[in-house]
């Protein structure tokens, strides 16, 4: 009952900043404001509002964030910025069109995509299989990647690793097992590190969370949403990221699937792939057991997690 109390309170305040907010009037949008979403067990919790813009009928989508100390929308925002100035919108290649930032708040205004993602739209459909949309993602993310980012910059798997602090935040945890396995696995990882060549290597834009929830589709056009963890890094950072997703959900062997990404975006390191993979899987799944430990108190999903990450593991 508390948790509900202290939801529905949330909730109002999100939806009183919304309407106070001066773009709210600037745009013409309806006071008939629908809840989309509401995530709060997120690292960062937001709610997502649908209302309908007066002067032109198209439907808009609120995202707001009730910390005002939070700067992920800013972030979001700054994607957006750039994409607009260097990557434009067009066949092939789309993404929400902002309306406009309010940082007092924050929160942000886009265009409505009203497509499923990637995951519904296999399972509503059987008669499509997921090779059929890989065409259309690789040639999305390809386009994303031809925004450069300022420089290049030395890559050295050693320093990556040891930069994570790895070791103390396993320490933290409270399961053996969890520290055992976890343990195990970034000692995999350091004696990967060890023999990856270090490079200086071109940092293109990156999404930073392509995942199939994050991939729509609209009457056949692809469009990828949350550039809130974008950044300039590797080509093989947002690839990694996609494996990532892809192998755990179905808790497949991760080298098939790397050659499978190889074949579509050429040019891509194998083994500097799999290492970034590996890496972001143990800083996820690191992250996954402390907070079923520590908020929800659910081994069972822990045990799962680790199941998840020994695969990625497993040549």
């Amino acid at each position: 009952m508390r948790q509900r109390f202290q939801y529905f309170l949330k909730l109002t305040a999100a939806l009183k900043a919304c309407r106070k907010s001066p773009l709210f009037v600037e745009l013409s949008l309806s006071k008939d404001i629908k809840l989309v979403s509401a995530n709060l067990a997120a690292a960062r919790p937001h709610f997502l509002f649908r209302c309908r813009q007066l002067t032109t009928g198209k439907e808009v989508i609120v995202k707001i964030i009730l910390d005002k100390s939070d700067q992920s929308l800013a972030k979001e925002h700054e994607a957006y910025q750039i994409l607009s100035r260097e990557n434009p919108i067009q066949a092939g290649f789309r993404y929400p069109e902002v309306l406009g930032f309010d940082p007092d708040v924050p929160c942000i205004f886009m265009t409505r995509v009203k497509g499923n993602d990637l995951r519904k739209n296999l399972r509503q459909n059987a008669q499509l299989s997921r090779p059929e949309f890989n065409e259309a993602i690789f040639n999305w993310v390809k386009t994303l990647h031809h925004t450069k980012g300022p420089k290049q910059q030395f890559w050295a798997a050693t320093q990556i690793l040891h930069e994570q602090d790895f070791e103390e935040k396993i320490a933290a945890l409270t399961s053996a097992r969890a520290k055992e396995t976890l343990l195990d696995c970034f000692e995999q990882l350091s004696q990967m590190a060890a023999t990856m060549p270090e490079a200086h290597l071109d940092m293109v834009f990156c999404h930073g969370d392509l995942h199939d929830a994050n991939i729509l589709f609209e009457q056949g056009e692809m469009y990828c949403i949350d550039f809130s963890e974008w950044r300039y890094d590797i080509p093989e950072f947002d690839l990694a990221k996609m494996a990532l997703a892809s192998c755990y959900s179905a808790s497949a062997p991760l080298r098939p699937k790397l050659a499978e990404y190889a074949h579509h975006y050429a040019g891509v390191d194998i083994d500097r792939l799999c290492f970034i993979t590996r890496l972001v899987g143990l800083r996820y799944a690191r992250n996954q057991i402390d907070f079923y430990e520590t908020k929800k108190s659910k081994p069972e999903k822990s045990e799962t997690v680790l199941n998840r990450l020994t695969s990625l593991f497993q040549d």
